[in-house]
């Protein structure tokens, strides 16, 4: 499954392009705690805010309504 991740690394906003509808997207630390949370949109594009977040390494899930889930590896700067 190929979800591309765009503008990775990161600033200030990542864009999500994925094949079927988006249900949830979620970034996780490299412990594995989860950082940030986003509902979809109803459509297979979200734009997430990472502002919020220290610079660094995470990990984004993006979960379809079909179930799938897809991980990329983001960078924060």
């Amino acid at each position: 499954n190929k979800t591309p991740v765009a503008r990775n690394p990161a600033g200030g906003l990542v864009v999500v392009n994925a094949a079927n509808e988006v249900s949830e997207v979620k970034i996780r630390d490299l412990h594995g705690r989860l950082v940030l949370q986003a509902q979809g949109t109803g459509t297979g594009q979200l734009v997430i805010s990472t502002e919020a977040l220290s610079a660094g390494t995470y990990y984004i899930s993006v979960i379809s309504i079909e179930g799938e889930t897809t991980i990329r590896k983001l960078i924060k700067l």
